[in-house]
């Protein structure tokens, strides 16, 4: 049985979603113990919203969702790396991507999620048929056009700005 009127009822929540916390693994793991915590310390914050303790609570949850992030990243590179091994991978790098975006709004990692889609959107432009290279580069540039617009001053400007190039100079000689 539970007491939720306990006099220990509001630091037992804490501390048991706490524990979760401590024990959700490195982010190459798998995350079922990170996803635990975070619903618990959700729990924690609908219960006691006016808590000490829910400052604290709120921060340990953004930390274990940066480690969600993280994993996604993590599946974003590596479909990024696999190419076309056994499929086509890039666009598995895309929509991971994506998805993560939309997931993690306000992760620390979008602007590396958004230059994965730009280098995916490249290397797929670059081994697709003549027939269909101009439409795929054509592609590059909105996702180039995307990045600058999201992070004008990014560390990966320089990358950006050479996809950019190279892809209008394939639209500029390939037949539309």
């Amino acid at each position: 049985n539970t007491y939720p009127k306990g006099e220990y009822a509001e630091p037992a929540l804490f501390y048991a979603a706490y524990g979760l916390y401590l024990d959700s693994p490195d982010s190459k793991l798998d995350q079922s113990k990170t996803y635990k915590a975070i619903a618990e310390f959700q729990r924690y914050m609908e219960e006691y919203p006016q808590s000490e303790r829910s400052e604290q609570a709120k921060n340990y949850m953004f930390e274990l969702q940066e480690k969600l992030a993280h994993k996604e990243l993590l599946a974003a590179q590596l479909y990024l790396n696999l190419g076309n091994y056994m499929g086509n991978n890039y666009e598995s790098a895309v929509i991971t991507a994506r998805e993560a975006m939309k997931s993690y709004p306000f992760s620390k990692y979008n602007e590396e999620y958004q230059m994965i889609i730009l280098r995916a959107r490249f290397e797929y432009a670059e081994r697709s048929t003549l027939g269909t290279q101009p439409e795929r580069y054509r592609m590059v540039l909105d996702e180039y056009f995307n990045y600058k617009n999201t992070f004008p001053n990014g560390k990966y400007m320089p990358e950006a700005d050479r996809y950019y190039k190279k892809a209008q100079s394939k639209i500029d000689v390939l037949p539309s």
